[in-house]
Parts: structure tokens; C-alpha cells; sequence
């Protein structure tokens, strides 16, 4: 399942989104404005939070 992408504005298009369905890529992205449109987008496809649930696992396995 792909975001639908003419449904976003266009810097958004700019970005890997698929990416946004993998558990571990987030620490790939540069900057904290695309952790915001992920989770903008992941929340507004999915209902949930990826990002949030991804940080706790991340850190709860890192303690």
C-alpha cells in the first residue's frame, strides 16, 4: 500500500514516503521536518502514530 501521492502538496512528493511504512529507516532521514511529514502522513493514512510507536521500540530496546 502506497501513500497517495497527488493527494500531497508537493515538497511532500520530494521525500522516500514509502519509507514510512518500514520499522527502521527513520534514523536515515536528515532532518527532524521530515520526521514531521512522516508522521503527519502516517497519521492521517493510517490513524496511528509510526513515528512515536518507532521511538519508544527504539529506545526501550536501547535502555
Amino acid at each position: 500500500m502506497h501513500p497517495p501521492y497527488s493527494l500531497l502538496p508537493t515538497p511532500y512528493s520530494l521525500l522516500p514516503i514509502p519509507y514510512s511504512l518500514l520499522p527502521t529507516p527513520y534514523s536515515l532521514f536528515p532532518t527532524p521536518f521530515a520526521i514531521e511529514i512522516i508522521d503527519y502522513v502516517s497519521h492521517s493514512l493510517l490513524g496511528t502514530n509510526l513515528i512515536d510507536v518507532a521511538y519508544r521500540n527504539k529506545t526501550k530496546k536501547n535502555r
